[in-house]
Protein backbone atom coordinates (compact mmCIF):
# COMPACT_ATOMS: atom_id res chain seq x y z
CA UNK A 1 0.00 0.00 0.00
CA UNK A 2 1.17 3.38 -0.58
CA UNK A 3 1.08 6.59 1.91
CA UNK A 4 -0.74 9.30 1.52
CA UNK A 5 3.38 11.49 1.13
CA UNK A 6 3.39 9.21 -2.34
CA UNK A 7 0.26 11.68 -3.91
CA UNK A 8 1.25 15.08 -2.95
CA UNK A 9 2.25 17.35 -5.56
CA UNK A 10 4.83 19.46 -3.47
CA UNK A 11 5.75 22.44 -6.13
CA UNK A 12 2.23 23.36 -6.09
CA UNK A 13 -0.28 23.09 -2.67
CA UNK A 14 1.98 20.79 0.00
CA UNK A 15 -1.85 19.02 0.30
CA UNK A 16 -3.51 18.75 -2.72
CA UNK A 17 -3.88 14.50 -3.41
CA UNK A 18 -3.27 13.84 -6.95
CA UNK A 19 -4.73 10.23 -6.31
CA UNK A 20 -7.40 8.70 -4.52
CA UNK A 21 -5.88 5.45 -4.10
CA UNK A 22 -3.94 5.12 -0.95
CA UNK A 23 -4.37 5.59 2.90
CA UNK A 24 -6.22 7.82 4.22
CA UNK A 25 -8.26 8.26 7.64
CA UNK A 26 -11.92 8.54 6.54
CA UNK A 27 -13.16 8.63 9.77
CA UNK A 28 -14.45 11.53 10.90
CA UNK A 29 -12.60 13.09 14.19
CA UNK A 30 -15.68 15.70 14.32
CA UNK A 31 -13.93 18.99 13.03
CA UNK A 32 -16.55 21.55 13.81
CA UNK A 33 -17.59 23.14 10.22
CA UNK A 34 -16.78 26.71 10.48
CA UNK A 35 -13.38 25.86 12.07
CA UNK A 36 -13.50 23.59 8.93
CA UNK A 37 -14.34 26.14 6.54
CA UNK A 38 -10.90 27.63 8.25
CA UNK A 39 -9.19 25.16 7.47
CA UNK A 40 -10.03 25.13 3.61
CA UNK A 41 -9.12 28.85 3.44
CA UNK A 42 -5.49 28.02 4.39
CA UNK A 43 -5.50 25.09 1.97
CA UNK A 44 -6.85 27.30 -0.63
CA UNK A 45 -4.45 30.07 0.10
CA UNK A 46 -1.37 27.56 0.02
CA UNK A 47 -0.49 27.63 3.82
CA UNK A 48 1.66 24.77 5.27
CA UNK A 49 0.51 23.51 8.49
CA UNK A 50 -0.63 20.36 10.65
CA UNK A 51 -3.16 19.30 12.52
CA UNK A 52 -2.03 18.79 16.26
CA UNK A 53 -3.75 18.99 20.22
CA UNK A 54 -7.22 17.59 20.64
CA UNK A 55 -8.44 16.88 17.41
CA UNK A 56 -5.23 14.78 16.21
CA UNK A 57 -5.46 12.59 19.09
CA UNK A 58 -9.09 11.54 18.05
CA UNK A 59 -7.57 11.24 14.09
CA UNK A 60 -5.40 8.77 15.88
CA UNK A 61 -8.38 7.23 18.07
CA UNK A 62 -8.23 8.67 21.03
CA UNK A 63 -12.00 8.65 22.82
CA UNK A 64 -11.44 12.37 23.97
CA UNK A 65 -13.27 16.15 23.42
CA UNK A 66 -10.98 18.49 21.59
CA UNK A 67 -12.24 22.05 23.14
CA UNK A 68 -10.51 23.94 19.90
CA UNK A 69 -8.24 23.19 16.70
CA UNK A 70 -4.67 23.64 17.08
CA UNK A 71 -2.33 23.81 14.15
CA UNK A 72 1.10 24.30 13.70
CA UNK A 73 2.39 26.66 10.93
CA UNK A 74 5.36 26.40 8.80
CA UNK A 75 7.22 29.56 10.42
CA UNK A 76 8.71 31.17 6.45
CA UNK A 77 8.48 34.50 4.54
CA UNK A 78 6.44 32.59 1.78
CA UNK A 79 4.05 31.11 4.33
CA UNK A 80 3.63 33.73 6.82
CA UNK A 81 2.44 36.02 3.44
CA UNK A 82 0.17 33.09 2.41
CA UNK A 83 -1.45 32.79 5.91
CA UNK A 84 -1.93 36.67 6.61
CA UNK A 85 -3.87 36.43 2.88
CA UNK A 86 -6.09 33.69 4.45
CA UNK A 87 -6.54 34.80 8.02
CA UNK A 88 -7.66 38.06 6.28
CA UNK A 89 -10.62 35.87 4.13
CA UNK A 90 -11.20 33.83 7.30
CA UNK A 91 -12.20 36.71 9.68
CA UNK A 92 -13.60 38.79 7.09
CA UNK A 93 -11.66 42.17 7.89
CA UNK A 94 -8.03 43.32 8.67
CA UNK A 95 -6.06 41.60 11.24
CA UNK A 96 -4.71 43.23 14.52
CA UNK A 97 -1.33 42.35 14.24
CA UNK A 98 0.55 42.67 11.12
CA UNK A 99 2.76 39.53 8.86
CA UNK A 100 5.89 40.29 10.29
CA UNK A 101 4.40 39.59 13.42
CA UNK A 102 2.51 36.40 12.13
CA UNK A 103 6.64 35.02 11.33
CA UNK A 104 7.85 35.69 14.85
CA UNK A 105 8.76 32.05 16.13
CA UNK A 106 6.60 30.93 19.42
CA UNK A 107 3.81 33.02 18.74
CA UNK A 108 0.64 31.55 19.33
CA UNK A 109 -2.70 32.84 17.08
CA UNK A 110 -6.20 32.71 18.55
CA UNK A 111 -9.20 33.52 16.47
CA UNK A 112 -11.30 33.07 19.26
CA UNK A 113 -12.60 36.89 19.11
CA UNK A 114 -13.58 36.30 15.55
CA UNK A 115 -15.61 33.42 16.87
CA UNK A 116 -13.41 30.73 15.68
CA UNK A 117 -12.32 27.45 18.30
CA UNK A 118 -8.85 27.84 16.80
CA UNK A 119 -5.40 28.47 18.13
CA UNK A 120 -2.41 28.12 16.13
CA UNK A 121 1.87 28.30 16.94
CA UNK A 122 4.59 29.43 14.29
CA UNK A 123 6.82 26.80 16.09
CA UNK A 124 7.12 24.22 18.65
CA UNK A 125 10.29 24.11 20.92
CA UNK A 126 12.85 20.99 19.76
CA UNK A 127 10.21 20.26 16.82
CA UNK A 128 11.41 20.99 13.05
CA UNK A 129 8.51 21.66 10.56
CA UNK A 130 9.89 20.54 7.81
CA UNK A 131 10.94 17.45 9.26
CA UNK A 132 7.71 16.98 10.83
CA UNK A 133 5.63 17.52 7.73
CA UNK A 134 7.66 15.07 5.86
CA UNK A 135 6.12 12.41 8.13
CA UNK A 136 2.68 13.84 8.28
CA UNK A 137 -0.73 11.92 7.99
CA UNK A 138 -3.63 12.86 5.76
CA UNK A 139 -7.09 13.29 7.01
CA UNK A 140 -10.30 14.19 4.56
CA UNK A 141 -13.23 15.77 6.48
CA UNK A 142 -16.09 16.47 4.50
CA UNK A 143 -13.86 16.42 1.29
CA UNK A 144 -11.38 18.97 3.32
CA UNK A 145 -7.77 17.34 3.18
CA UNK A 146 -6.46 18.25 6.61
CA UNK A 147 -2.28 17.01 7.36
CA UNK A 148 -1.95 15.48 10.59
CA UNK A 149 1.27 14.84 12.36
CA UNK A 150 2.76 11.85 12.85
CA UNK A 151 2.04 9.97 16.44
CA UNK A 152 5.60 10.64 16.60
CA UNK A 153 6.18 13.93 16.58
CA UNK A 154 2.41 14.57 18.40
CA UNK A 155 3.83 12.43 21.66
CA UNK A 156 7.02 15.47 21.30
CA UNK A 157 4.85 17.95 21.24
CA UNK A 158 2.18 16.38 23.90
CA UNK A 159 5.75 15.73 25.74
CA UNK A 160 6.88 19.63 25.66
CA UNK A 161 3.30 20.92 26.46
CA UNK A 162 3.39 18.67 29.79
CA UNK A 163 6.39 20.85 31.26
CA UNK A 164 5.26 24.05 29.65
CA UNK A 165 1.32 24.26 31.73
CA UNK A 166 0.84 22.62 35.15
CA UNK A 167 -3.14 23.32 34.43
CA UNK A 168 -3.02 20.88 31.41
CA UNK A 169 -0.30 18.41 33.01
CA UNK A 170 -2.75 15.89 33.50
CA UNK A 171 -4.54 15.57 30.19
CA UNK A 172 -1.23 16.46 28.30
CA UNK A 173 0.22 13.06 30.51
CA UNK A 174 -2.93 11.37 29.67
CA UNK A 175 -2.39 11.72 25.63
CA UNK A 176 1.17 10.66 26.08
CA UNK A 177 0.17 7.32 27.67
CA UNK A 178 -2.42 6.77 24.88
CA UNK A 179 0.49 7.79 22.05
CA UNK A 180 3.13 5.73 23.33
CA UNK A 181 0.38 2.85 23.41
CA UNK A 182 -0.87 3.33 20.18
CA UNK A 183 2.99 3.27 19.18
CA UNK A 184 3.88 0.24 20.70
CA UNK A 185 1.24 -1.89 18.71
CA UNK A 186 2.31 -1.05 15.38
Amino acid sequence: TRSAREFVDVNRNPYRIQSNCGNFNMKKIGIPIKELKAIDALNRNGVAYLLIGGYAMRFYGADRKAKDVDLLLRNSTDNTANLFVALQEIVGHRLGLTQEALGEPCKQVQLKDDGYEMEMLTSIEGLDFDTANHARELAVEDGVEVPVVSRKHLLLIKQVASTKDASRRQKELSDIEFLKASLAER
